[in-house]
């Protein structure tokens, strides 16, 4: 979210102009003038207003900061877990991965209708249920995802990464699948990972 910064006009000063005479008599008799009189001007220069300064309140993109997890994702250290309301979810991840840039009701998963939300950076998707809860996120590679889950997996890491991480691999309708911690797909039996999910999603075997 931008915010702005507001600003205000700053008066300056005008100038003064004084006159003033001056009569100086010498003796009796009638007097003369000696001296014309004499105007003295003092003028104010107008001053400069000071410059006024924006503050941008933009938060710089840190995509470290979000951790997709097996029970839901973690946000600058804060966990936000799955059954959370996915608006909650939103507002957490705006400042880092910009808002949702699209979102669609799928009405074929599975699980019943999922609203899948796809946020500007990160290559994440959030799914929603009908009413409203976080109950999965999506990672897909292919999308140039940024983000590696709590386990320490990313697209591009290896079968022996999953492995290490507690992931167990084998052959399935889709492909080279892997399970726990969180799931997702190899390229091929000793390729990298391609994708990452956890929780509900719509995965059509």
């Amino acid at each position: 979210m931008r915010r702005h910064s507001a600003w205000r006009a700053v008066p300056v000063a005008v100038g003064v102009l004084v006159g003033a005479g001056l009569w100086v008599g010498c003796g009796g008799g009638d007097q003369t003038p000696s001296t014309s009189p004499t105007a003295v001007t003092t003028a104010t220069q107008p001053s400069t207003p000071p410059a006024t300064t924006t503050t941008s309140t933009t938060t710089t993109a840190t995509p470290s900061a979000v951790r997709p997890a097996p029970d839901g994702i973690t946000v600058a250290g804060t966990p936000v877990a799955f059954s959370t309301p996915v608006a909650t979810l939103d507002t957490a991840l705006s400042p880092i991965l910009g808002a949702p840039v699209s979102q669609a009701v799928n009405d074929e998963c599975g699980a019943g209708p999922l609203t899948i939300r796809t946020y500007s950076a990160g290559g994440l998707q959030s799914l929603a249920d009908p009413s409203g809860a976080f109950v999965g996120w999506f990672l897909d590679g292919r999308n140039g995802t940024s983000l590696t889950t709590t386990s320490g997996l990313t697209a591009g890491s290896s079968r022996s990464d999953v492995e290490n991480a507690g992931g167990t691999v084998e052959e399935s309708s889709l492909g080279w699948e892997f399970s726990g911690p969180v799931n997702g797909l190899l390229s091929d039996e000793e390729g990298v990972v391609v994708s990452l999910w956890a929780g509900t999603n719509c995965i059509f075997r």
